[in-house]
This record gives C-alpha cells, sequence and structure tokens, in this order.
C-alpha cells in the first residue's frame, strides 16, 4: 500500500497540532497550561460539545477548520485529544496515561455561536490558535476531569547533521512544493516503513525522524527545500518476530542510506504528567 506522505504523517502518526499556548487557569478541574507567547489573553469556550464512543473503524480523522470554533473527531483516544490541546508532537512527552485513554475512540463534536465566530475569524493566526487550544483544554477539564501539570526536565534529545555523502545521495528538486508533495510516498510492510520520494520537503522528513525517536531533533544539516531520496527503516513500533528480516535502525539507515548523521544529545524537555482523568459520560 503507498500512501502520499502529508496524509500518511497525519493518519499514521499524530493528530494535526495546534501551535500556541495560553494563560493558566484556575480550579479544581481547570487545565494547567503555559504562558501565553502575545499578550493576548484566550478566554473563549465551546457552547455545545457531544462525545461518544465510537464503534466503528480504525482510522482517526480530524475537521478543525480555522478561524471558526468548529471541532470534529471521530475515533480519537482521549490521550490524542490531549496531544492536540497541549501541543505534544509526541506520545512519550505524555505520562500517567491510564490504558482506557489510549484504546478507548471517541466521536467529538463541538462548537460556539456565530459571535464566537465572527471573533475568532477577526484573530491573527497566533492568537486564533491559541483560542482554539483554550477551547480544547477547557473541554477535556469540563468533560474528561482532566488535571494536568508540565514538568520540565533533562532528556535524551538528537542533533540530524550531513555528512559528505549527504550531497550525493540527497538530490535537490525544483519546484513548488504545493505541486510536489504528493511524491514523496511511504510504503509498509513486516520489514518496516519505505519512504521513495522525488520531491520530498526535508521539512517532512525531520518530522518523521522526530515521531521515530519520540524526541526533538534539532536539524543542523543545512538542508532545505525538497529532495529525492529513498529512506527504508524499522520503527520501534513495529517488533517483527525473531528471524525475521528487517530494515536498520533510524539512526544506521540514515547514514547509510542518505549521508545523514544522528547524534545524541542531552537538553531540557517539557513532560506533561495526568495527575487526574475520567471518562466522560457520553451526549
Amino acid at each position: 500500500m503507498r500512501i502520499p506522505g502529508l496524509v500518511c504523517l497525519v493518519a499514521c502518526s499524530l493528530p494535526p497540532l495546534l501551535y500556541a499556548q495560553h494563560a493558566p487557569k484556575t480550579g479544581t478541574n481547570q487545565a494547567v497550561s503555559a504562558p501565553p507567547a502575545s499578550t493576548y489573553t484566550p478566554h473563549m469556550t465551546f457552547d455545545v460539545a457531544s462525545i461518544r464512543e465510537s464503534r466503528e473503524g480504525h482510522y482517526s480523522y480530524y475537521d478543525n477548520p480555522p478561524q471558526t470554533s468548529y471541532f470534529h473527531g471521530e475515533r480519537i483516544a482521549a490521550a490524542g485529544l490531549i496531544l492536540t490541546a497541549y501541543d505534544l508532537k509526541f506520545f512519550q512527552r505524555l505520562e500517567n496515561v491510564p490504558e482506557w485513554a489510549l484504546m478507548t475512540k471517541y466521536d467529538v463534536t463541538a462548537k460556539s455561536d456565530e459571535s464566537t465566530d465572527e471573533a475568532l475569524a477577526k484573530l491573527n493566526e497566533s492568537d486564533f490558535r491559541a483560542e482554539k487550544h483554550h477551547m480544547l483544554r477547557q473541554l477535556l477539564a469540563d468533560r474528561f476531569k482532566l488535571q494536568i501539570h508540565p514538568e520540565t526536565r533533562v532528556s535524551t534529545t538528537y542533533e540530524l547533521v550531513a555528512t559528505p555523502a549527504a550531497a550525493k545521495l540527497m538530490t535537490p528538486v525544483h519546484g513548488d512544493i504545493s505541486k510536489t508533495i504528493s511524491s514523496c510516498n511511504y510504503e509498509f510492510s513486516k520489514k518496516g516503513i519505505d519512504i521513495e520520494s522525488k520531491g520530498c520537503p526535508f521539512t517532512i522528513l525531520l518530522g518523521a525522524i522526530q515521531q521515530d525517536l519520540g524526541t526533538d531533533v534539532v536539524d543542523h544539516t543545512g538542508l532545505s527545500g525538497m529532495y529525492a531520496f529513498h529512506l527504508m527503516w524499522n520503527p520501534p513500533s513495529l517488533r517483527p518476530e525473531d528471524g525475521e528480516e528487517r530494515y536498520p535502525h533510524i539512526a544506521d539507515a540514515l547514514h547509510e542510506q542518505l549521508g545523514l548523521e544522528l547524534k545524541k544529545t542531552k537538553g531540557p524537555v517539557t513532560f506533561w504528567v495526568i495527575n487526574h482523568i475520567e471518562r466522560p459520560t457520553p451526549n
């Protein structure tokens, strides 16, 4: 099965994320959040929200249009909703997650009235994302009784650098990213993941590396734009049986196949620790 790279990164790993923070809230079940990046203080909430346990299907689906209060998701785990609301790129950054919050999937629809939509439409992109974060976090606090807090610790991170071989193994491709992104394709098998690119943006490759490692990767390659390359690796999520042929670990694959080198480092990493969460009452 071949899947366009951008679609795969959304469907096969994490939900689409929002990237702004908002001011802390108080109260027993209120969500804890980081200080805002600007002077704007988010304050809006969803007027109505429907949450029901999903019964069918395997893949998550999100509809989170810009500049509106509308949010819809199908087959979303509570943990996935937390990742979206708290701008977490990796499940590894979320701790004390009960099994049901990973395995039980929900259909969620939430929205506000027209006046809220009109107010959201007037915000710049950063402030809008801050508001949507706030709305989702309040939904989690109200309906899932979520209590969560951040902890910053020194943990493993990586740096990505290019060796001289990278110039031969990653060929620059010129053109419009929007027209060539579909030529970045994933193939899944028991051996692992196979990416064959005829114009994949380097940012997508970097994102795939970070997802595999579950931590931040600082890019020191100097590479930008789109590239042609072929990468095959075995992610930790695939556990073939003993003796079964498999692709190499991501670090070995990058070095051998693309001339890129991963260097393990240490740095401050923020984890989000769940203090309390409950199954929502369906409505």
